[in-house]
């Protein structure tokens, strides 16, 4: 007679650890890794994962979110700088400050600072409140935009007869 395994669930653990690697998941993945680009994690598995809410892939809505933050940093960028070549004065004073150092400075702290943060605000993106924070900033770049037009309208609608009467 063969002796045969016996039918039903395997044995209990005998308390030796086999797994040469220590545990993965003892430490959150780092926010930029390996696996920024490529990873496969879109959200925790397990009901501890919600303390460390960070992923390796992130959702379009939310890369859109910050996309869009940045595309409208850089139509303020040249806004800024068409409006100013037009006549205007910067209000922000440190704006001002970097913008007579030349555009390139200004625009490296303009667009280098907004794009920092916007990095910062993705990887933290599912921290509580942080989705709110960042379309917050969405609509006040909006709001900016809507105030460039306005001043760019105006500027054109008070040169234009000017330079009309000068002729």
């Amino acid at each position: 007679m063969d002796s045969e395994e016996p039918k039903g669930p395997p044995k209990a653990w005998d308390g030796v650890e086999r797994r040469a690697a220590r545990d993965r998941r003892a430490h959150p993945t780092h926010w930029l890794s390996r696996y920024t680009l490529r990873g496969r994690r879109r959200g925790g598995r397990r009901a501890s994962d919600a303390q460390y809410p960070y992923v390796d892939r992130y959702q379009w809505s939310d890369l859109l979110l910050v996309c869009g933050v940045i595309v409208l940093c850089v139509a303020d960028y040249l806004l800024t700088l068409e409006i100013i070549q037009r006549g205007a004065i910067e209000a922000n004073p440190l704006m001002d400050f970097l913008l007579r150092q030349g555009t390139g400075i200004f625009g490296a702290f303009k667009l280098g600072f907004t794009v920092l943060g916007m990095l910062f605000l993705l990887a933290h993106i599912r921290l509580q409140h942080v989705r709110a924070a960042t379309l917050i900033v969405l609509g006040l770049y909006t709001v900016l935009m809507l105030w460039h037009l306005w001043v760019s309208w105006d500027m054109h609608r008070t040169l234009v007869p000017a330079a009309a009467a000068g002729h």
